[in-house]
C-alpha cells in the first residue's frame, strides 16, 4: 500500500515495528498526523484499512481499494500536502 500511496503524491510513512498499536497511534497523534491508516491482523484479513483521522477518531475500517480510490481524489484535489501514516502490526 505504501508504494502505491507514494506513486499518487501521498506523503506516507510505515511503522511495522513491534510496538503496541496503541504506542504507534498515540505517536502518530503527537507528530500531528491528519491521517493515519491503520492495518491489522484482521484487516489484512479481510482486505480492509481502519482510518483515523488527527482529533476525529477511528473512522471505521474500509476496503483496501476504496482508501486509495480516496487518497487519490483527495490529492488531485487538495495537493494532500497532510501527513499520512500507515500503522502496521505484522504477526
Amino acid at each position: 500500500m505504501v508504494p502505491e500511496l507514494r506513486a499518487n503524491m501521498v506523503r506516507v510513512d510505515s511503522d511495522f515495528g513491534a510496538t503496541p498499536f496503541k504506542a504507534k497511534i498515540a505517536n502518530a497523534e503527537q507528530l500531528r498526523v491528519h491521517t493515519m491508516l491503520v492495518i491489522g491482523d484482521r484487516d489484512m484479513e479481510a482486505g480492509a484499512v481502519t482510518v483515523r483521522l488527527h482529533h476525529g477518531g477511528p473512522q471505521g475500517a474500509k476496503p483496501k481499494g476504496r482508501s486509495l480510490r480516496i487518497f487519490r481524489r483527495a490529492s488531485k484535489n487538495e495537493g494532500l500536502s497532510r501527513n499520512t501514516s500507515l500503522v502496521s502490526q505484522l504477526s
